[in-house]
This record gives C-alpha cells, sequence and structure tokens, in this order.
C-alpha cells in the first residue's frame, strides 16, 4: 500500500519527474548543467570559458552531512517525453490525422511559393494553418550542412525522396511561443516561459491546456540574451532535430508502434523576442529595424516606409550564411562586426532546415495591434498627445475627452465580452490586449462622438493646448525627435540638397479632424478584416492597403510612428505563409500565463517560482490524462465512477472555472464549430410555464405548425379537430443558453439580461424574451423543440448619413432606431448566430439613435446587415 504522497503520484503516472528535469545554471553567463552533474563537480565554479561565477552554495543540514544547493535552476520538460504520453491519449492519433484532405493521404512532392500563388483561388477562404503554403512546402528528410570552404549552408536531401514532410504518415508541423512576464508582484524580476503546440490538431482543441506544452520556464530577474538562449534552448533543438528524423513510438490501441516526425518551421512572438530568438538585432537599429527588408529606422518619417511595392528585401540565404560565419567564428571582433553591418547572430534554431530566418517569426497580430501596439501609440501619442483631444478652453464647454468617456459609459456588452476600463480613453492604466481590441471596435463612433463629426468642416482643426501643459510638452519632444530623424532620412539621400534640409524647419503633426477620422476608418477596418477568423487572399490583400494608406496618410501629417507600423506592412506575406492570423496568434499563450501567474509560490526567484510554476502545469495536465484513461475503462466500477466526478470536480470546478469565464469564453467561441448541431447547451436549472398568461401561445403554436406540418398540431383551447392539441402548460424556460461557447440569455430573467442581445440569422439584430424548449406530444420518442422568442431591432432610414456610413460594413457597425422593437417572433434557437454590443448615439438632424458593433469574427460581415 502507499504510504506517502510521491508513492501514489508514481503509481497513478501523475508523477512529473519522468518530464521535468530541473538544469543547474551559471547566474552570470547562463551555462547549463544537468542535475546529475551537480555530486561529482570538482569545484563550485562554472566551467564556462571566461567566467568563474560560483555555481552553488553549500548547506549543513540538521544529519550534518553538507548538500548543494545550487544558485539558480531552471525547470525542463522534454517534449518527446509529452509527446509519448499524448499519443496515449483516446484517439488523439485520430485527432492528428483530421486536417487531411483529399490529396493529402498519399506522398506527394512539395509546393513552392510560385506554385501556391499560382493554383490558389484569392476569392477562396484560408480557414487554417493547413491553407497557407508552408503547410505543403516543407520537405522531410533534409538536413543543414555548413560548406566552410565556400562559405554557403546547403539543404541535403539525405533519403532524396522530395516529400512534403505532412505526407510521412504522421509528420507533425509545432510552432513555439516565448514570452515574459512579471512573476513577483512585488519586485522587479521577468519570468520567461517557452510554449510549444501541436498544428496538426483542429483548431477547435489545438489551445486547450492539455494540448499546451509548457517545456522552459527561464528564471529571472533578468532575460538571457540572444547568445545565452541559444545555450538554454540547446536541449529542446537536439530533440526536435532527433524527431526530425522519426521516432517509434507507441499509440493508444495501436497493436505496432508508429514512426512520427516533427517540423518547427515557426514562432509567432511579440517583436522583442521573436527577433531574439531569431537572432536579428533590436528593431531600434538604424539600418537592420526590419529582418524582411532594409527599410531603415529613421525613413519611419516618410510614407515609403508603409509602402510594401516599395520595400526591398533581404535575401534570406546570405543572412543565413553570415549567421553560420558568426556562429563557427571564435573571433569577438569578426562575431561584432557581423552584429553591426549585417544585423544577425547565429540562433540555435538556424540549424534546424525547416526554421527559416524571418519566414519563421510572422509578425503576431494582437502584440502587433492590440497589446498596446499601434492601437495605443494612435490613441496616446498620435491623437492625445497630438492635441486631438483638447477643449476650447472655456470652463462651460464640453471637452472632446468628456464626450468620449460619456460614450463609453453608456456602451452595453455582453456580460462575458471582456468589456475594458474607461481610463483606457484617457490613456491611463495599462490595458490588457483583448480591452484594447474591444476598444477599437467601437472606436470609429467614439470619436465620431467625440469629435462631433456630423458638423465638422473639411479643414477644422483642434484647439492648440496650452503653453504649459503636459500635452505641449509632449508635442515638443515629438517634434524634436521626428526632427533628427527627418534629418537622418535625408541624408541618406545622396542627391539631397541643402534646401531640402531648409525644408524640414519648423514641421508640425496635423491637427485637422477629418484627415485622422478617415485613417482611424481605414485602421479599424483592416486590423477587424485581419483578425478574421476565415480571410481571404483578396480580403487580406484590401486590408493591407488600408492599414498602408492610414499609415502612409499619418506619415504625411507628420505623426510619430513606430516600428509596429512598419511592421503591419508584411503581415500579408505571413497571412500567405501560415493562414489566417486567429491561427497562429498568441492569446491562448497569454492567458496560459494568466493561469501560471495565479499558481501559490513562495516568492523566490533564481528558479523556485519558476519549479512552482512548471509542476503546477504539467501536475494538471498528468491529472486530466489520468481521468482521460479512467473514463475509458470499459467496464467500471462504482468506485471508479465516483473518483471520476472527484476529479473532474476538482480539475473543472471551483476558483478555476471562475477565472476562466471572461474573455476565455470568447475565445472558445471564435473556436467553435457554427455547424456543430449539437452545440446547445441549456444550464440544470429550469422553469415550467405556461405560455397563455405570457400572451405567447399562438406565436409558439404557429411556429411550430409552419416548421412540423406533419404533425398537425391543433390548440388545447377546444378546437374542433382531428389533430394533436398544443398544450400550452409545462414548458421549460431557462435564463441563458450556451450555443458553440457563446451565451444568450432570457431578457425576462435577472440571470440572463446580461446576455439578452444577440444576432439571428445573419445580422438581424434583436432582443431575446424568453428561452423556450417545448415538447411535441404524442411522439415517440419525444421531440423536442429549442425555441427563442425575440423582438428585432428595427432599422433607421439615415442608416448613411453618418461619418463612417461608407465603412459600416468592414466596421461591422449599424444603425437602429432608439428604443424601438418589433413585434414577438419565434426562431430556432439555433438562428442565433453572434453577440454585438451597442450604444445610444445623439445625431443631429437625426435625433437619438442605436448603433451596434459586431463582436463576431467569423469571417467577414454580409454586405447588407438590414433585416
Amino acid at each position: 500500500m502507499a504510504r506517502t504522497l510521491r508513492t501514489v503520484e508514481k503509481r497513478l503516472g501523475v508523477d512529473t519527474g519522468k518530464i521535468v528535469t530541473t538544469y543547474i545554471l551559471c547566474p552570470s553567463c547562463w551555462q547549463m548543467y544537468h542535475p546529475s552533474e551537480l555530486p561529482t563537480m570538482q569545484s563550485r565554479l562554472c566551467t564556462a570559458p571566461g567566467c568563474s561565477a560560483a555555481l552553488f552554495r553549500l548547506k549543513r543540514m540538521s544529519s550534518k552531512a553538507q548538500k548543494r544547493i545550487p544558485y539558480k535552476v531552471m525547470p525542463v520538460a522534454s517534449f518527446t517525453a509529452a509527446l509519448a504520453r499524448l499519443l496515449m491519449r483516446p484517439g488523439k492519433w485520430e485527432e492528428l490525422q483530421l486536417w487531411r484532405k483529399d490529396g493529402d493521404h498519399e506522398p506527394a512532392p512539395p509546393i513552392t511559393r510560385e506554385e501556391w500563388y499560382a493554383e490558389k483561388d484569392v476569392n477562396e477562404p484560408l480557414t487554417d494553418i493547413y491553407d497557407g503554403w508552408m503547410w505543403r512546402s516543407l520537405r522531410t528528410g533534409i538536413v543543414h550542412q555548413w560548406d566552410s570552404k565556400n562559405l554557403k549552408v546547403n539543404d541535403i536531401d539525405l533519403r532524396k525522396l522530395n516529400q512534403r514532410f505532412v505526407s510521412l504518415k504522421c509528420g507533425l508541423v509545432v510552432h513555439i511561443n516565448i514570452d515574459w512576464f512579471r512573476s513577483l508582484k512585488r519586485a522587479n524580476y521577468s519570468t520567461g516561459t517557452v510554449w510549444l503546440t501541436i498544428n496538426n490538431l483542429p483548431r477547435s482543441i489545438r489551445f486547450l491546456r492539455e494540448n499546451t506544452f509548457l517545456l522552459f520556464v527561464i528564471p529571472g530577474p533578468t532575460e538571457p540574451n540572444t547568445e545565452q538562449l541559444n545555450g538554454l534552448l540547446e536541449p529542446f533543438d537536439r530533440e526536435i532535430e532527433q524527431l526530425a528524423q522519426g521516432v517509434l513510438f507507441k499509440v493508444f490501441r495501436h497493436d505496432t508502434m508508429e514512426m512520427v516526425h516533427v517540423a518547427l518551421p515557426f514562432g509567432p512572438m511579440d517583436t522583442p523576442a521573436r527577433l531574439k530568438t531569431a537572432g536579428f538585432v533590436s528593431q531600434n537599429s538604424e539600418d537592420h529595424m526590419c529582418p524582411c527588408c532594409d527599410t531603415p529606422f529613421c525613413s519611419l518619417v516618410d510614407p515609403t516606409c508603409f509602402d510594401h511595392t516599395q520595400f526591398r528585401y533581404r535575401d534570406s540565404a546570405k543572412q543565413l550564411k553570415w549567421k553560420f560565419i558568426h556562429g563557427h567564428s571564435n573571433d569577438p571582433e569578426v562575431q561584432a562586426s557581423i552584429v553591426e553591418t549585417k544585423g544577425v547572430r547565429m540562433s540555435i534554431l538556424d540549424r534546424l532546415p525547416t526554421w527559416n530566418g524571418s519566414s519563421s517569426i510572422p509578425t503576431e497580430i494582437m502584440h502587433l495591434f492590440w497589446g498596446p501596439g499601434t492601437s495605443g501609440q494612435i490613441h496616446r501619442v498620435i491623437l492625445i498627445e497630438g492635441s486631438m483631444f483638447t477643449g476650447t478652453g472655456k470652463r462651460s464647454d464640453v471637452t472632446p475627452m468628456d464626450r468620449l468617456t460619456e460614450f463609453l459609459e453608456s456602451i452595453w456588452w455582453p456580460n462575458n465580452s471582456g468589456r475594458f476600463q474607461i481610463k483606457i480613453a484617457s490613456g491611463g492604466e495599462h490595458p490588457k490586449a483583448d480591452e484594447w481590441r474591444n476598444f477599437m471596435r467601437v472606436y470609429p463612433v467614439a470619436i465620431s462622438v467625440a469629435w462631433q463629426m456630423w458638423s465638422r468642416h473639411a479643414d477644422d482643426e483642434a484647439p492648440l493646448p496650452k503653453k504649459r501643459s503636459n500635452i505641449q510638452q509632449a508635442i515638443v519632444k515629438s517634434r524634436k525627435l521626428l526632427h533628427q530623424r527627418r534629418i537622418k532620412n535625408v541624408s541618406r539621400d545622396e542627391d539631397a540638397e541643402a534646401e531640402d534640409y531648409k525644408a524640414l524647419e519648423d514641421i508640425q503633426a496635423s491637427r485637422n479632424y477629418h484627415s485622422h477620422y478617415e485613417n482611424i476608418l481605414r485602421y479599424c477596418a483592416a486590423t477587424r478584416i485581419f483578425a478574421s477568423r476565415e480571410i481571404t487572399p483578396q480580403e487580406a490583400t484590401r486590408a493591407e492597403n488600408f492599414i498602408s494608406e492610414a499609415f502612409q496618410s499619418w506619415a504625411q501629417l507628420n505623426c510619430h510612428l513606430t516600428p509596429n507600423f512598419h511592421f503591419t506592412s508584411h503581415l500579408v506575406e505571413y497571412i500567405h505563409t501560415y493562414g489566417p492570423a486567429y491561427a497562429w496568434w498568441v492569446f491562448p499563450y497569454e492567458r496560459a500565463i494568466g493561469v501560471l501567474g495565479k499558481a501559490n509560490h513562495n516568492g523566490h526567484g533564481s528558479g523556485e517560482v519558476e519549479g512552482t510554476y512548471m509542476q503546477a502545469w504539467w501536475k494538471t495536465m498528468l491529472i486530466q490524462e489520468l481521468l482521460t484513461h479512467l473514463q475509458e475503462r470499459p467496464d467500471q466500477t462504482e468506485q471508479d465512477q465516483l473518483a471520476i466526478c472527484a476529479l473532474l470536480k476538482a480539475v473543472k470546478g471551483g476558483a478555476e472555472a471562475d477565472r476562466q469565464r471572461g474573455t476565455l469564453m470568447n475565445y472558445i467561441a471564435l473556436l467553435s464549430n457554427p455547424h456543430d448541431s449539437a452545440r446547445i447547451v441549456f444550464p440544470k436549472q429550469f422553469k415550467l410555464i405556461s405560455l397563455r398568461p405570457l400572451g405567447v401561445y399562438a406565436i409558439i403554436l404557429q411556429f411550430l405548425r409552419l416548421h412540423f406540418p406533419e404533425f398537425n398540431l391543433t390548440s388545447d383551447a377546444g378546437e374542433a379537430s382531428n389533430g394533436i392539441p398544443f398544450d400550452s402548460q409545462g414548458v421549460q424556460s431557462y435564463a441563458n443558453v450556451t450555443i458553440g461557447a457563446a451565451k444568450y440569455g432570457s431578457f425576462h430573467h435577472h440571470r440572463g439580461k446580461g446576455f439578452c442581445y444577440g444576432y439571428t440569422k445573419g445580422r438581424h439584430t434583436a432582443r431575446i424574451e424568453y428561452i423556450l424548449s417545448v415538447n411535441i406530444p404524442r411522439q415517440d420518442p419525444p421531440i423536442s423543440v429549442n425555441v427563442a422568442l425575440i423582438r428585432c431591432f428595427e432599422h433607421h432610414p439615415q442608416d448613411a448619413n453618418h461619418p463612417w456610413s461608407l465603412w459600416a460594413t468592414d466596421l461591422g457597425i449599424a444603425t437602429w432606431k432608439y428604443n424601438v422593437l418589433g413585434s414577438l417572433e419565434a426562431c430556432h434557437l439555433n438562428d442565433l448566430s453572434g453577440q454585438f454590443a451597442f450604444a445610444p448615439v445623439h445625431a443631429p438632424r437625426m435625433g437619438r439613435l442605436w448603433v451596434t458593433f459586431s463582436l463576431d469574427t467569423t469571417s467577414q460581415e454580409p454586405d447588407n446587415s438590414n433585416p
């Protein structure tokens, strides 16, 4: 009998010791040592060249023995061991094969980018990673070989198969994410995480916790540089190189072991992490701001910096050559010269043939647009610090910022939408990416209200700020910074003359309302299109044109733009390569970091808190695996069922479930299949009601007659007929219902009011009055019909007379009569098709009206949202 918790964990298979290894790190140079080396070390000092830092201290135990305590440790999970456990989960092998379409079951040669462009219909949606050109371009059996004589990297096909990687029986394409977060709230302590996801899994389960692998938790308090990060990633790199050649694994209910291959072609991350991981210099480098093209940093003041037709792309083969020269050189001066002149240094991932420099580090839209990214720069710097919210200075006047705040407070949001802090309007606090995203959904209307765009003339400008105000100081600082950049930019032109420099004097940022508002419309429309779950190449190009025009215009308006604005110009290339951005954005990893941050720990750094995070993550995954295997047992006893119930309650209930309800529900809704007929989930509680007192009996009866004429239903009021009378009593009424993880509620129930508005049959906006489950009588088996009683909004006749009207479809915005609802009508619950937010707006000459904002980004908005 097991007497200790450790023994119980080992026997149940939930001991993390077989997956996680805690390495010793040098506190100075980050050199890694396997824990088995600790007892046999001859010296306390690091053995790396040029380093003499102490690795451990001696602690005298109560037994008078001395124990070696490392100063710094790092927990590392073996991906090979984790993959072995994954393949032993019931049904997981089959899930890994679900991506295959016609033509994907037999060996085929890899395609090129040019072939993909030639064959791809520009109007055919990209729905997942499998639709990008990368998926079928990877080659199997390829290794990098460095030719030191000719200074070039050769790709050698060891088995001369000329076969695409995903044509293998089980060719797993994975990606990694590296991110840092502040783990100790009362100290300046940064902890790093390395995550891995298998892209062969369906998108609906790809980012679930049990399918997300936490490989490293990098200790703080500071972040490692590229060379140090290379050393930390070396064990993982060796694993990927071995798995790329193929490893045999046991698979659940397979009689023989299966050969599995793994390829790592890319890693979506924020800008600093992706450049560091891939071996590129900082985005603040003058000559090497962008790893994809040679656009210089100083050109951020020039519209050509945001025009992709003007870019001169870097040669990836030459970049790889210089990286290998850097990595094979032992001369620090040579290495420093390569970094300075070529903007690259060797990355450990460059050894992988599937990793392709700048192509492998896509610009990720969560950080690019919302975290705070370009959205924060536009609102805080271009507009607020650009004096666009400055009032007239009269005490009785309401300022644009006051109007903006008042409008934001008036918005009705579904309770599970995430919302945002109202302080985001003034540029305060530190909003999360979800908050910036929701803010940008309503931004075009919010700015219209704040600036009163209905009555603005084409040449109207915002007032200047007071001379000693913070806004004026920000303007002076920005003007000086941009002036220096303009001088550098002009100096790069060999034909520049004295007049060109003189023209740079006294350039000021524009405060024209209409110019800025047009750019806001372009930007918000583009970000909404880019964030769609499905996107066609044509739509991606249209969004690229919108955002390029906006940024070029802001550059012409002499506004302060950052490298992130330029990086958006390369986003379409990455969407063509890896499919829609939603398929590989980093929202899931941000949520996972949030889960880690809530783990209980002792607050000790140098690897202790990181070890706690690693243990907490993997312990939960192993318990979920145990639960899955228990549920698959064919002959379950009563004790087995009790154990399963207890585990389910522990894993899914309590505070953890409560923490995951907010923005997580939005994310699940994005991943949910909208065509799944079994996606309606009612709560356990319901109320039996009678339809006649509510005055809805005739509506329900007419609905059932229309959709089920074969049952010949009649009224239960005693009308003479040979049909089946429909009973008005005993109808189940629910406060809310979950459809594809989107929650809808009843207006007449206090638990449903927070979810009681939704789209039906496309983009018909409605208030949901009742959610009912009606039984059709005398049927065997009984037939239940799920019905929603709704009142639709009435369309506003002057919908085309608003500042945003020409962009309304792309923005998901529509206008309706204020506080006017249609007559009661019935519809299937399956007809509920999405959620929206709405707010009252007072428009000159039109009075009060309702404006709705679509929260659904499954695809592009339909051209006509009128009922």
